[in-house]
């Protein structure tokens, strides 16, 4: 992988980059655009499992609302957490989309993109 700080010269940052629909999913169920609105995301890129076996996966910590741009003090808008299903539909929207996106890369071709329901999303998560 390049370390040129560009994330499309980076394939674990152009994988990040397929996660900007989460943001502008988060922005739009907060009623916001990305000029009225500002939310954002930490990522950890964890490449080995327990076993020091190579196992690249994201953890993602998301704020849960956004800011409204230009106000002072600064006013959060909390929206609610999402519904497993929408989860799930997300989950798979993105790993669609990486899928896709890493394939034009030449990464690998031929591939069927899909995630079962994990055990648990979290305590966040409402149900249906």
């Amino acid at each position: 992988m390049g370390n040129s700080g560009n994330y499309r010269d980076n394939r674990a940052g152009f994988v990040l980059f397929g996660t900007d629909h989460v943001l502008t999913l988060l922005l739009k169920k907060a009623e916001l655009t990305r000029a009225s609105g500002a939310t954002g995301a930490v990522t950890l890129i964890q490449r080995f499992g327990s076993t020091l076996n190579l196992n690249i996966h994201f953890h993602m910590l998301v704020l849960d609302g956004a800011y409204l741009v230009g106000t002072e003090p600064p006013v959060f808008r909390r929206v609610a957490p999402p519904r497993e299903a929408e989860l799930q539909a997300l989950v798979e929207r993105l790993a669609e989309r990486i899928g896709r996106a890493l394939e034009r890369q030449g990464v690998r071709s031929g591939l069927v993109y899909s995630c079962s329901r994990p055990a648990s999303f979290g305590p966040g998560v409402r149900d249906p």
